[in-house]
């Protein structure tokens, strides 16, 4: 039994997918993730397996809504002892399709779609990514908060307009979307609209307490505001959650030795140093 533990970073690199969607096929529940004691996910081999066949019915357009809802009904499927990421999953006519045991059925209805014995199947129907049909104007009606963060962060790059609408959409359909709230910040901050930006950085730390992150932007946030005292209290947090975040150490490093607090600066700027090697 493989025991290796796989951070997100890691996975989103070898499956392809965005640390986003790897992060929300561990918060749906679809695939397996323990925490270390920094509060950051670690996957087991088997759950990569199943994140990389995730990553294929991306590839092949298929809505991380249809996906969680495939993985989750054929695991319900499976006889016991068998793991679901021994099936094999694909995109077939348009609709995805799990092949295990000699036997090609449909995971959402329970419908056998073939067997191994050689006969013809139909060619897959094309499957449009939800970027093309946002650009069609053809969103699926039944898209989720997890299919428009998604958008929003398939379309940031070339729109960013479109990826803020996304976002916002996003947290209409969930409000605890906590990566929804994370991009909306970090897009409305980088607009200059900071006071906005923080209502939702400080969404994302109250609902994911574990993570760092939003402490961090709330004091980036903070000091480009110009607001010397919170933006500490923003680094200071964000180091209570996650000791060794070197960033946050030299952020405060600066702002000690500009307020005159020397000692301070100096124990910031040497943990910096540490952690940078």
């Amino acid at each position: 039994m493989r025991t290796d533990r796989y951070s997100v970073t890691q996975v989103a690199k070898t499956t392809g997918l965005t640390r986003a969607q790897v992060r929300s096929l561990v918060s749906n529940e679809v695939v397996h993730a323990e925490r270390d004691r920094n509060g950051r996910y670690l996957l087991g081999f088997d759950d990569v397996v199943l994140v990389r066949a995730a990553a294929h019915l991306v590839a092949d357009g298929v809505t991380m809504s249809a996906v969680r809802s495939a993985i989750v009904h054929a695991r319900n499927e499976l006889p016991d002892g068998v793991d679901v990421s021994q099936v094999v999953f694909a995109v077939d006519g348009g609709s995805v399709t799990v092949s295990y045991d000699g036997e090609v059925w449909e995971p959402k209805t329970g419908q056998v779609v073939m067997s191994f014995d050689g006969s013809d199947t139909a060619a897959p129907a094309p499957v449009h990514s939800l970027s093309d049909m946002r650009r069609r104007g053809e969103m699926p009606t039944d898209a989720d908060a997890e299919d428009w963060f998604l958008e929003g962060d398939a379309v940031e790059g070339d729109d960013i307009d479109a990826a803020e609408e996304a976002y916002r959409r996003a947290i209409e359909l969930d409000a605890s979307h906590v990566e929804a709230h994370l991009n909306l910040g970090r897009l409305l901050h980088a607009r200059g609209v900071i006071d906005e930006a923080l209502v939702h950085y400080r969404a994302a730390a109250h609902l994911d307490p574990a993570d760092a992150t939003p402490w961090f932007n709330i004091g980036v946030a903070h000091e480009d505001a110009g607001h010397g005292a919170e933006a500490i209290r923003g680094y200071e947090q964000a180091l209570r959650v996650e000791p060794t975040f070197a960033d946050a150490h030299y952020n405060l490093a600066n702002l000690y030795e500009a307020e005159g607090s020397e000692l301070a600066a100096l124990r910031h700027r040497r943990e910096y140093r540490k952690l940078r090697g």
